[in-house]
């Protein structure tokens, strides 16, 4: 059977070097298996993330107030614009875990287990609902604690006297509207009221969860929940502490998924492009090594474009190779992610294929990227004359070192290999430009990542500042301000107690048609649980009336909103509506959770008929330094139980120390993101590197076996190649760590702006360029081993004849 020329050339070029073949292969399909395991990942998380999270039925607000019954519930459900109505009873209480650790686990009582109408969760073992003295466990709690179906939670529970209360454990829930008591340090449990009851608290309900007939419209969403505040809950006698609105329809975790799924694109883009650069550099090393054939080949007739269509065609084999292991390994990559993810954010992902969509993406960017990243070697040695062709055996000649070689020579004393290793390193520059290109991205992203963790972190700091304080305790807005501050001063061991007042309302700019809910704070001028990190404008002072500092989330929110703008805010208490222009003084730093506007605490509290009425109480122990975390949560016990017998609490304290892990925690899924994306290009950039050295090996084969031929030691060759490794590492790493500057930058921005919708200040990461400089070194080291050891055990007779 004849075989036409370019396929048997083809057929040579494949099976002929598998060394070569297989880095080529390696190089596409981790490229392939990259943007496949991402894009992979993405697709199937948002899939389903949007499709189990409304499934659920998600309230589009929920009412914090004083206790009610069905027939409140019944009454506001009856309400025009009311789509779906639940009460429920959340109680929080503390459980001793196996090893006598003391946990903090919120008790809920829906007001029906078949079914639970809004917020609904899945009942994964057990009966329909737990009896009397049974609790179920949501399921992430249950692995926090350590309990299975069948066991025993010990409860305690903080009151006029410390009550402990055993739960046999007779259920698993799963319920995508809990946020992962990992991050939290806060579990759920579902329990009866008749078994809350018999726990001695009273059978009411104190939440109240609500849809609207608009939920993805915020600003109609307030309207309603506002409207039906005035008109319906508070005149029936009951009271409003908080009106919780999130944003319509978006799970507690798409921010953070929005975050996760740039830093897979990033990723594999950036795969491509290096794996890129790894089939440029192979590919133009085989040409290399074929020019004299090439120069044969077109003496006897053979045509240009079919010469190169040769090597395109042997890419493309390469690629349909380096596909049909990349695209399983890629769905592998897309479970082991979206099982961590989906871990992180307590959503089920279902064992499935891969997406047509992301095959095509492969297949396609599999077949074009590598074609396109050799025309350019392949064109180019193609076209060289036909005398010059013949005359080359692909060995490395004379080469003009040009600088490089001056530079050398002013160098006096430097040991002969290393001399010799540096030489080498230039001897292929357009080798050389591609393989630092790929540790150069590599390296740049590692830092990137490491700085961006900074960065973030940092931001967490600068959101600390807002709690300056050991305890912080909600407070019924009837009390006087100084009574309550007096009263938190006779607990032993506190020095500083500071009293705040707040109120919600709507901000927007003058003329403004967009608005935004806002926590309106009254506080001290001379705060000293507090310390803003403003970044732009000033701080309150003596004589501001309506001078406002706001956080920058909500210049976020209000574009246009700056220092100086008018802020127009409408406060709602009672029956009574209060609308007030305050004028922009200073932007701040945001906190995680709420928006906030910081007002004198006078001027607020006069603006809204509230004057000396206080809301929250912070109190410190010292003004020097705060307390561990169980100092915190002990003093918080009994300032709970101090002012509930004064019938001041009711809520629950918070600490300094809870507040921060826990908002801490919201950023640790995309740093493991970042960590693992680091760790894959590095492993990527070492595997171009150690292409490059096995291609350098292989052309200076004749050149090695003449050192050796005159008294070059195997220890020596191998000392020049590994150098030459390491030279070629510290080089990247120097250009990494120019350009993992702004990069870091740009990185965290993006994240930043997507998680807390505002900007980070910049800083290095040391660790990060150290540790790159270390891995670097490791790499350079690794990659270099095996093409030394394959070029010191070569015969001298061997490595004289080959061509």
């Amino acid at each position: 059977m004849h075989i036409p020329v370019i396929w048997s050339k083809v057929f040579r070029d494949v099976v002929g070097n598998p060394a070569r073949s297989g880095l080529v292969i390696l190089s596409i399909a981790a490229g392939l298996f990259a943007i496949g395991g991402t894009a992979n990942a993405g697709l199937t998380i948002s899939r389903e993330m949007s499709s189990q999270y409304p499934a659920t039925h998600p309230a589009s607000a929920t009412y914090h107030l004083s206790d009610f019954d069905e027939e409140l519930a019944a009454a506001v459900g009856a309400q025009h614009g009311i789509t779906g109505i639940e009460a429920r009873r959340v109680e929080p209480v503390q459980v001793i875990d196996g090893g006598g650790k003391v946990r903090n686990i919120e008790l809920v009582v829906p007001q029906d287990y078949q079914p639970v109408r809004l917020n609904q969760f899945e009942i994964l073992e057990g009966d329909p609902a737990p009896g009397l003295r049974e609790v179920f466990l949501e399921r992430k709690t249950a692995e926090w604690l350590g309990v299975e179906t069948g066991g025993t939670l010990t409860l305690q529970v903080d009151g006029a006297e410390e009550r402990t209360y055993s739960l046999r454990v007779t259920g698993i829930v799963h319920d995508l509207h809990q946020y992962l008591p990992m991050w939290m340090e806060v579990g759920t449990g579902y329990v009866s009221m008749d078994t809350l009851h018999w726990m001695g608290f009273d059978a009411a309900y104190n939440e109240m969860l609500v849809t609207t007939a608009n939920p993805f419209d915020k600003e109609s969403v307030r309207a309603i929940t506002e409207d039906i505040r005035k008109r319906v809950i508070e005149p029936a006698g009951y009271t409003v502490y908080r009106i919780e609105r999130g944003d319509p329809g978006k799970h507690w975790g798409a921010d953070m998924l929005s975050a996760m799924l740039i830093v897979f694109q990033v990723v594999g883009l950036i795969c491509i492009v290096i794996s890129a650069g790894l089939v440029t550099n192979t590919v133009a090393a085989q040409v290399l090594r074929q020019i004299r054939l090439i120069g044969v080949m077109r003496t006897y007739g053979g045509v240009r474009a079919r010469i190169a269509w040769s090597y395109i065609v042997t890419t493309l084999v390469y690629s349909v190779v380096a596909m049909g292991i990349a695209i399983p390994l890629g769905r592998c990559g897309a479970l082991i992610i979206t099982n961590a993810v989906s871990s992180m954010l307590n959503f089920d992902v279902p064992a499935a294929g891969v997406p047509l969509p992301v095959v095509l993406i492969q297949v396609s960017v599999g077949l074009l990227v590598p074609v396109v990243a050799v025309i350019g070697p392949v064109m180019a040695g193609t076209g060289i004359p036909i005398a010059q062709a013949v005359n080359q055996d692909g060995n490395i000649q004379t080469v003009k070192m040009g600088l490089v070689a001056a530079v050398l020579r002013r160098l006096k004393g430097l040991p002969r290999p290393l001399v010799l290793a540096v030489r080498n390193t230039f001897r292929r520059k357009t080798r050389l430009a591609l393989t630092l290109g790929t540790l150069t991205i590599a390296g740049m992203m590692f830092m990137a990542a490491f700085s961006t963790h900074l960065m973030l972190r940092d931001k967490m700091w600068s959101v600390a500042n807002y709690f300056q304080y050991d305890v912080s305790l909600s407070v019924s807005t009837d009390a006087n301000i100084r009574t309550v501050e007096r009263e938190a001063l006779r607990l032993p061991g506190v020095e500083l107690a500071e009293g705040w007042y707040s109120i919600g309302g709507s901000a927007s700019g003058v003329g403004g048609t967009d608005t935004e809910d806002v926590d309106m704070i009254g506080v001290p001028i001379d705060t000293q649980t507090m310390t803003p990190h403003l970044v732009e404008g000033r701080w309150l002072e003596d004589g501001d009336e309506n001078a406002v500092v706001i956080t920058e989330d909500l210049a976020y929110d209000l574009p246009g909103l700056g220092v100086g703008s008018s802020l127009v805010v409408t406060m709602e208490t009672g029956d009574q509506d209060y609308r007030e222009v305050y004028t922009v003084v200073g932007i701040a730093t945001q906190q995680i959770f709420n928006t906030h506007a910081y007002v004198p605490y006078d001027v607020l509290t006069r603006q809204v008929d509230a004057s000396n009425q206080v809301s929250v109480i912070r109190v410190r122990a010292s003004s020097v330094a705060y307390l561990p975390a169980d100092e915190q949560e002990a003093l918080g016990e009994k300032l709970a139980e101090q002012f509930e017998k004064n019938g001041w609490g009711h809520g629950t304290p918070d600490t300094r120390s809870q507040v921060y892990l826990s908002n801490l925690s919201n950023f640790d899924p995309v740093l493991y993101s970042l960590t693992g994306m680091a760790a894959l290009l590095a492993f990527v950039g070492g595997l171009g590197l150690a292409g490059t050295m096995s291609l350098n090996v292989i052309e200076r084969t004749r050149e090695i076996g003449v050192m050796r031929a005159v008294g070059g030691s195997d220890g020596a060759v191998r000392l020049i190649i590994v150098f030459e490794g390491l030279f070629v590492g510290l080089l990247s790493w120097v250009l990494s760590t120019a350009l993992s500057l702004p990069v870091s930058y740009w990185l965290a921005n993006i994240l930043c702006e997507v998680l807390l919708s505002g900007s980070v200040q910049y800083h290095i990461s040391m660790p990060g360029i150290w540790g790159w400089l270390v891995l670097v070194i490791v790499i350079g080291a690794a990659a270099s081993l095996a093409p030394a050891q394959y070029a010191s055990r070569l015969t001298i007779r061997e490595i004289l004849a080959y061509e």
